[in-house]
Parts: structure tokens; sequence; C-alpha cells
């Protein structure tokens, strides 16, 4: 059993890698890669883990860049009331 959702998880993570790939998600690989390509012609380190960051952002689809964090909110179905104000004196 164990064996099987080992399996289900490196289906997950593959979709997640392979498949949803919108315009923000290529632009943050793209930039990630280009940071770190000058951080190892500069032999920056830290430019180096930055451009790693982003890249690994955007391959596991992590972060709030594109939503990935968002939590959906719960929709009221039934219609809320006016608001009756009163003019305080």
């Amino acid at each position: 059993m164990a064996k099987r959702g080992k399996i289900t998880i490196l289906k997950m993570k593959a979709s997640t890698i392979f498949i949803k790939w919108n315009f923000m998600r290529v632009l943050q690989f793209i930039l990630g890669s280009i940071v770190l390509i000058q951080a190892l012609i500069e032999r920056d380190f830290l430019f180096g883990v930055g451009g790693l960051l982003f890249i690994l952002m955007a391959i596991f689809n992590l972060g709030c860049c594109n939503n990935a964090c968002y939590i959906p909110t719960k929709k009221n179905k039934t219609p809320q009331d006016d608001v009756i104000y009163e003019e305080v004196v």
C-alpha cells in the first residue's frame, strides 16, 4: 500500500511540474534563469541563490506569484439585507 501512495504523490508532483504553465510562471522561470546565468558569470553566490529560488518556485508552482496559495472564498448564496443607518445628533 505504501508503494501505491508514493506513485500517486509522484504523479501529482509530475502533473504540477509539467502542466498548468501560465504566462507568469514562464516569466518567473525565464527571469530566474537569467539571474542564475548572470550569477554564474559574475561568480556571485547570493544572486545564484536568488535565481535558483525563482526557478524552483516556477517549476513547483510555489509562492503567491501566480495565486498558488490562493484560498477560494466561500460564496454566500443568501441575499444580504440592506443596512439601515441612523443619524446620530
